[in-house]
């Protein structure tokens, strides 16, 4: 018989006797569903924030703060700054010949969130511009605000989870400031639909502010980014930090991205180990209820390397079905259900959780190598018992 006939056969037998050691066998399937199942979740947590920050995020689109800030709640630019900003060379101008860039202005309020306790919403202030600069925001429904009065246009994903943000509600902020809810807004999922829109110079108003937090800007093309920057940088009345929108949202959402990245990695890696010991435990068992059929096996000429690559098989299948039943399970829970998350320099992110292909790629992987390691030990230990004495004390 071939080597290649060998193993076929060998790892047929093995499979085959799975049933009589049933219980066994779930006990593998179950832990790594549990391993792979938690890993997913906490992963789909990490791909959902990321998507949400990240993904309107354009190379031709630009964010200015002031020399130094991280973040736009830290940052301050004054009237006369924005005014050298917009006009500067490389940023794209429309039919009117007005550049499409938008001034804007940021408060965080506190809002009631539907399943008890406050939390902190930015109310966004924007040049009628910006809704030109930023296309990706739709009005579903209401109208916009007007410039000149206290009205909000509130982020879908809002309105799912907050109190009081209904089109016709009024929402009192700091300083007695009373605005009127007037519509609501989508922006494909991104981290805009976790703000409420008004006009910039309304919000700095009511807040007796006579400065801009940040510019947000069109530019020609991606190439036109260095240029720019190197421009700005070479104003002396200029200290600006700019950034293309991608490059901003990155760094905003990497500190939080990677502590959950880091949490399920961590939490995976200690679920595993319990995991291959599971395996391990199932599968010297599975193994010492084969001593016998091994043993004759090898008596008639079977090659060891067959035996033991029949133990990997076994205990490799079974903790990826048990892996594939835990992503299944994971994403018929998890996928697509609301989350929120405090950004840094934000107030409440909100988004949904989302799991890719990666991540199941990833975890099956995962799944895999355990159900490796799980019958290495066992597979090798079954072709070093004595043939004679097996069979003796059959």
């Amino acid at each position: 018989m071939t080597m290649v006939r060998q193993f076929y056969v060998v790892i047929g037998l093995g499979l085959c006797t799975i049933p009589r050691r049933l219980g066994d066998s779930v006990v593998i399937v179950l832990g790594m569903a549990i391993v792979v199942g938690v890993f997913v979740s906490m992963m789909s947590m990490v791909a959902g924030l990321k998507g949400a920050v990240e993904g309107n995020g354009r190379d031709d689109r630009v964010i200015v703060l002031r020399g130094g800030s991280q973040y736009e709640s830290a940052s301050s630019l004054s009237m006369d700054t924005v005014s050298v900003i917009s006009d500067a060379p490389g940023i794209e101008h429309d039919a009117n010949r007005m550049p499409l860039a938008s001034s804007e202005a940021f408060e965080l309020v506190e809002l009631p969130e539907r399943a008890g306790g406050d939390a902190n919403i930015v109310i966004r202030g924007i040049k009628p511009i910006g809704t030109t600069v930023r296309p990706e925001i739709k009005l579903v429904a209401g109208r916009w605000f007007k410039p000149g009065v206290r009205e909000l246009v509130v982020g879908s994903a809002v309105q799912k989870q907050f109190d009081g943000v209904s089109i016709g509600d009024h929402i009192v902020t700091t300083g007695n400031n009373i605005w009127t809810v007037v519509g609501s807004f989508e922006s494909g999922g991104s981290v805009r639909e976790s703000e409420l829109l008004t006009d910039a110079d309304t919000l700095m108003s009511a807040y007796s502010r006579d400065y801009f937090q940040s510019v947000t800007a069109i530019i020609e093309s991606p190439n036109s980014f260095n240029s720019l920057k190197m421009w700005l940088s070479s104003r002396p009345q200029l200290t600006v930090n700019v950034e293309t929108e991608k490059m901003y949202l990155a760094s905003q959402s990497r500190g939080i991205t990677e502590a959950l990245r880091n949490a399920a990695l961590t939490v995976g890696a200690v679920m595993s180990v319990g995991a291959f010991f599971g395996a391990l435990n199932t599968m010297f068992s599975a193994v010492n209820k084969r001593t016998v059929e091994i043993a004759t096996l090898r008596a008639i000429g079977f090659n060891p390397g067959a035996v033991v690559v029949s133990v990997l098989v076994e205990s490799m299948l079974l903790a990826t079905i048990g892996g594939a039943i835990g992503a299944l399970i994971a994403w018929l829970i998890f996928e697509g259900h609301a989350a929120n998350s405090v950004g840094g320099g934000y107030g409440q992110l909100l988004f949904h959780l989302h799991i890719t292909m990666d991540i199941v790629e990833i975890a099956l992987a995962l799944a895999c190598i355990v159900g490796l390691a799980g019958g290495l030990v066992p597979g090798l230990r079954a072709v070093q018992a004595p043939i004679a004495k097996t069979l003796k004390g059959r």
